[in-house]
């Protein structure tokens, strides 16, 4: 693509509010918008190019019409879905930013935080993190035969059936972490960067081609067909 060409920029839409659980035909696929790859002269704003879309969670609540949506704030009918992600620089006004730069999503941030500050984990505890991999059928009936003492921390993120089983075998004074924590971000990053840099964090990835295909895969997050990290890779360069 040449500096300054004028390309398609095909978008997924929500089509409307929903209840319950998302449809793929509660969202469409548009090719009618175009972007040029080049900031207007004078502007100090960063033009991006998505390369990972993350399906997260949190989206289910925002396709709800609801008047407390938190950060994003609920989906508008026909407009564009939107979420975190990794995305590429193509063009910046700001000089904190160049040209070729990565932007990172967040993903870890929720679970460090939780692990590290909410829950304060001390050696010896047992730890109950629900939807760690999927299946959650499988794990509900056998709480009991994993955890025969009860469980002192449980880490929430489904709540359901799952939520229920924890409370009958938790022990007396565990505790519960419910989720999003949204403060110091960078002291999270501090810890698990080397983590990761050092292998010592091994993560599994559902990994899904094609923008056209995210409505399948997020579809697909909330009805348990993935296994491991729900992603969409737009691009891979």
């Amino acid at each position: 693509m040449a500096e300054g060409e004028e390309v398609k920029n095909k978008q997924v839409l929500f089509r409307n509010y929903i209840d319950g659980f998302p449809k793929e035909s509660d969202m469409y696929i548009s090719t009618g918008n175009t972007i040029r790859l080049k900031l207007p002269q004078g502007s100090n704003g960063v033009l991006v190019k998505n390369l990972v879309l993350s399906c997260d969670p949190f989206m289910l609540f925002l396709m709800r019409k609801s008047d407390d949506s938190g950060l994003f704030g609920c989906y508008t009918p026909d407009s564009p879905i939107t979420g975190y992600g990794v995305a590429k620089i193509l063009d910046s006004g700001n000089p904190k930013f160049q040209k070729g730069d990565l932007v990172w999503g967040m993903p870890g941030i929720t679970a460090c935080a939780g692990f590290y500050v909410v829950s304060t984990p001390k050696k010896g505890e047992t730890v109950f993190v629900s939807a760690a991999s999927g299946g959650v059928g499988q794990l509900v009936g056998q709480l009991a035969k994993y955890f025969p003492e009860g469980i002192d921390i449980y880490f929430e993120n489904v709540g359901g059936k799952m939520l229920n089983a924890a409370i009958l075998n938790m022990r007396n004074h565990g505790r519960f972490s419910a989720f999003d924590y949204l403060v110091h971000y960078s002291q999270f990053y501090d810890i698990l960067l080397p983590f990761i840099r050092e292998g010592k964090i091994v993560y599994i990835e559902d990994v899904t081609e094609g923008l056209e295909k995210t409505p399948a895969a997020l579809v697909g997050l909330f009805s348990g067909r993935n296994i491991g990290k729900q992603m969409i890779v737009v691009s891979r360069e």
